[in-house]
């Protein structure tokens, strides 16, 4: 038995020998964990230690840093302190550099999603995916504005308000190829014009309670057609409203007998139904 113990030991030696020459440490027991339970361990010199406001909660299978949330997924927090994440596509040095934000502390209390830079660093567009397909991006499709893939819907008794930071241009524009409508407040009331911004193309117009036709630059009225025009609204000669405005037509539904000649005064109290013309002094038959 001696002898069967001493040729093992023999036989282990030469490895245990070249073990130390190549630098392995063979029997060391590792430090024990650093810091407190749950904390991320590093390299301390050599020794393991606990990295102060990290977590791991394993209940939860969640990884805190600055805290201990114990809700799952990563967390970041440092009690009120806003917080930013940053996701890098060039960074040189602190003073140059290119990321994406998900932050709290570029605006207090709100948060900021979207890109940054300084330096060096460029200024780069955005894009929204689903499924690997873009659905709405800042910048690429057009430069220097939104463009959503898809359309835009707005629930029922909902507004969508579009709006520029002077709000003395374009307020929006829908186009299709070389078709577009753009309402406008320019500079004397709001305007939409129809596939161009000259007078070579049309234009609605507001103006106080009336709405006009209009070129699209806003220099003079344009022509308006259709099959037939119909006035919604029936009056009977005494609530035909104040003359003074000529060109207005309108109708009556209470004329005496028949119609008035043009530029006679209608006479109510009847049952015909007429049509009546503002000379801009008085309502006529017309």
């Amino acid at each position: 038995m001696k002898k069967l113990l001493l040729v093992a030991l023999l036989a282990v030696l030469p490895g245990l020998a070249l073990a130390q020459t190549a630098g392995i440490q063979i029997g060391t027991a590792p430090s024990s964990p650093g810091g407190s339970s749950g904390q991320v361990q590093y390299n301390a010199s050599g020794l393991f230690a606990g990295m102060s406001g990290t977590s791991w909660n394993d209940t939860n299978r969640a990884l805190v840093i600055g805290g201990n949330s114990g809700q799952i997924g990563l967390s970041l927090l440092n009690g009120t302190n806003a917080q930013t994440y940053r996701v890098y596509n060039t960074f040189t040095d602190a003073s140059n550099g290119e990321w994406g934000t998900f932050d709290w502390a570029t605006a207090a209390n709100v948060l900021t999603i979207g890109t940054a830079n300084n330096g060096t660093g460029v200024a780069r567009n955005l894009q929204f995916i689903i499924g690997g397909v873009s659905k709405a991006d800042y910048g690429i499709t057009l430069s220097g504005a939104w463009t959503f893939i898809t359309s835009v819907s707005v629930a029922s008794l909902r507004t969508l308000n579009i709006n520029n930071s002077n709000n003395t241009n374009t307020l929006w524009t829908f186009a299709n190829s070389s078709a577009n409508a753009i309402f406008s407040t320019g500079s004397a009331a709001p305007l939409m014009q129809f596939a161009g911004a000259t007078a070579s193309f049309p234009a609605i117009k507001r103006s106080t309670t009336i709405l006009q036709a209009r070129l699209a630059d806003d220099s003079a009225y344009t022509p308006f057609e259709a099959s037939t025009l119909r006035t919604a609204t029936a009056f009977t000669v005494a609530t035909l409203p104040a003359a003074g405005s000529a060109g207005r037509r309108a109708y009556v539904t209470d004329q005496l007998t028949t119609c008035a000649a043009i530029g006679a005064a209608p006479t109510g109290g009847g049952a015909v139904v007429c049509p009546v013309f503002d000379n801009g002094t008085a309502w006529v038959g017309g």
